[in-house]
């Protein structure tokens, strides 16, 4: 009988051990082409790319994990290589290390990796053909669940950590190429000298109101309006800014806007020039400034008189010691309208009524900040001694007794420097100010809007200023009218309230008068240079800590399990039997062409046949066909019989 395709191919094949194949490899090395490298070079060339491959991210990961330590960054947070470069330099460096550099050393890697791992994982292995078919299509890491499960499902170690190889791979592809980054910074540098316009401008400064006009004419036909030019818009300005400053003190005190030794500080500088610096400058210095502080005292009156005219009351408070008189040493508070004090304030039958007096009229450097109220002798304490109050007699037009206290205050002055500093859009904000030991005393700009405002404040009985400074300062009498009040009036935001309504008032005219007026027609003589610091947007190189670990272990990962199956394989790691799709389809068609599993499997659909690939299981051998070894990817069967 004549023998069948199958018998007689078996019967040509034979298998030989490991010694056997070795020798006749060495008989027949006329074979191979002398000008390629023999076996053993290739295995001299490979073994030490495998090694370096790593040895070199377990340096860097020992030197990164050393450098993390000593520092201790946040490792989910970009951390700083360094670096001083434009945005397109930062571009191009971040290009060239996530997509140059890291994908070709994972291509490298790669190439070395998996061509060497699948040759590995075929020696003497009897796996499923849709294991081997997903391993011969690998060339690079991933995530391919597919793919993972198709390697796990032979049922092997060398193929699990093939798998596992995919897997690792993957990972330091992906974070190898994210892990370079740029971050933008703000580069300093000396600015050219910075032009600011003075606030109190030699013009504006000779119009200090030092005239004594009638205080019911100052907005209409004042002195300083009429000489000042001002627009009817400027005017406006004036006016709404002034109104609002006090309204805003009626509801909130002012001690939040003071320094932290409660004084006020303004620069010698108007806002627009500020608000015109070129953006990338952040940082002026030594900006000519001044510091406003009140030193006051408590002082018992020996009488006030009140007395109407013009359209504006006007009273007179007499100081201990005084005449009496009209004269320099009184204090005069001046209401728009009548200063009715026998009204009440809304709550109750109790009337009280802050008030303001200056002395003399036209300088107004000192003030005395007083309380009339209802008749009540108890003294006060406060932060500038016990305050003792006084019962006057008003004559007229009230002809009533009413209790009189307050404190007389000075507005201080000391020149001095500030420093500015902005982030970039933003406004300015001091950082830093120096000013002089010695003191002057300062005029307020209060004085001159007594009535010319025609203010009232909202929720009160009376007309005035007084009323609005000392609002958020407290009262007198609880709100059902009965003494003493659980919450007294606090002088010390009485005091300050006034302090800085004052610098307030005096900033809002000069700002207004210096959009029109200047000293000369010469730009020197009303503005000056000033020192500053420019930013310029710089970017350094950063990296993140995590993403370079996660890439340098799943290295080192993927070079160790090269390493294990290399050794594991042995010399046919160095075979020139390439194992890859190709060659994958070209040992199918001719060591499993006479597989009866393979020709049943002709008949079965797209599912079917997935299902076979998986649990048919094949293996590549090394055979004899005529006087040469040859690779031979067998069936299950034909390795039986081949007893491997």
């Amino acid at each position: 009988m004549e023998a069948s395709p199958a018998a007689s191919h078996h019967s040509s094949t034979s298998t030989v051990n490991a010694t056997d194949e070795a020798t006749f490899m060495l008989d027949k090395s006329p074979r191979i082409n002398a000008s390629k490298p023999t076996k053993y070079q290739l295995q001299f060339m490979t073994k030490p790319l495998i090694f370096a491959s790593a040895a070199a991210p377990l340096a860097i990961l020992v030197w990164s994990v050393v450098d993390l330590i000593h520092r201790k960054p946040n490792v989910f947070q970009a951390s700083v290589i360094g670096g001083h470069l434009t945005i397109t330099q930062a571009k191009a460096v971040d290009f060239a290390c996530s997509a140059i550099l890291a994908p070709l050393a994972m291509v490298s890697l790669n190439y070395l990796w998996f061509r060497i791992s699948r040759k590995s994982i075929i020696k003497l292995q009897k796996v499923p053909l849709a294991s081997l078919l997903a391993a011969s299509n690998i060339e690079s890491g991933g995530y391919s669940p597919s793919t993972l499960l198709a390697l796990y499902r032979s049922k092997t170690w060398s193929f699990c950590l093939f798998g596992f190889l995919f897997l690792f791979s993957g990972i330091a592809n992906t974070t190898l190429s994210q892990f370079i980054a740029y971050e933008e910074f703000q580069h300093q540098f000396p600015a050219a000298p910075t032009q600011l316009k003075q606030l109190n401008d030699e013009y504006i400064h000779s119009l200090q109101f030092s005239v004594d006009v009638s205080p019911a004419n100052i907005l209409s036909n004042g002195e300083f309006l009429s000489r000042s030019n001002f627009t009817p818009s400027q005017t406006s300005n004036l006016v709404r800014n002034l109104t609002g400053l006090l309204t805003d003190l009626l509801f909130e005190n002012a001690m939040p806007n003071l320094d932290a030794g409660n004084g006020y500080i303004g620069s010698n500088a108007t806002q627009q020039s500020l608000n015109a610096v070129d953006q990338s400058i952040t940082i002026l210095k030594h900006i000519p400034a001044y510091r406003l502080t009140v030193d006051c005292q408590p002082l018992q009156p020996s009488g006030c008189q009140l007395s109407e005219t013009d359209g504006y009351s006007k009273l007179q408070v007499f100081p201990s010691g005084g005449n009496g008189t009209d004269s320099g040493l009184n204090y005069t508070a001046y209401t728009p309208g009548s200063m009715n004090l026998d009204l009440a304030d809304g709550n109750n039958d109790a009337s009280e009524f802050p008030y303001i007096a200056f002395t003399p009229v036209g300088v107004y450097t000192q003030a005395y900040l007083g309380w009339l109220y209802t008749p009540n002798m108890s003294s006060m304490p406060s932060a500038f001694g016990s305050i003792q109050p006084e019962i006057n007699i008003i004559p007229e037009p009230n002809g009533s007794n009413f209790t009189n206290a307050g404190i007389s205050c000075t507005i201080m002055r000391q020149e001095g420097y500030v420093d500015y500093n902005r982030t970039m859009g933003q406004q300015w904000e001091r950082i830093n100010s120096s000013f002089s030991d010695t003191q002057t005393a300062s005029q307020s700009f209060l004085g001159y809007w007594q009535t010319a405002l025609d203010y009232q404040a909202p929720s009160t009985a009376v007309t005035g200023i007084g009323p609005a400074i000392a609002g958020s300062a407290g009262r007198m009498y609880s709100k059902d009218g009965s003494l003493p009040n659980p919450n007294p009036v606090n002088w010390t935001i009485y005091a300050h309230n006034y302090l800085y309504a004052s610098g307030e008032a005096q900033r809002i005219t000069y700002e207004i008068a210096s959009e029109s007026m200047t000293s000369s027609d010469t730009p020197t003589d009303y503005v000056y240079n000033v020192t500053g610091v420019a930013n310029i947007p710089r970017y350094h190189i950063t990296y993140i800590p995590i993403l370079l670990l996660l890439g340098l272990v799943s290295l080192l990962v993927g070079a160790t399990i090269t390493c294990v199956l290399t050794f594991y394989a042995g010399d046919i790691t160095h075979d020139s039997h390439d194992f890859n799709q190709l060659q994958l389809l070209v040992d199918g068609v001719v060591g499993l062409q006479h597989s009866d599993s393979l020709t049943a499997a002709e008949a079965m659909e797209s599912k079917g046949l997935v299902h076979w690939a998986k649990k048919f299981r094949v293996g590549y051998s090394k055979v004899v066909e005529g006087d040469e070894f040859v690779t031979r990817l067998l069936p299950e069967e034909g390795l039986a019989e081949a007893k491997i």
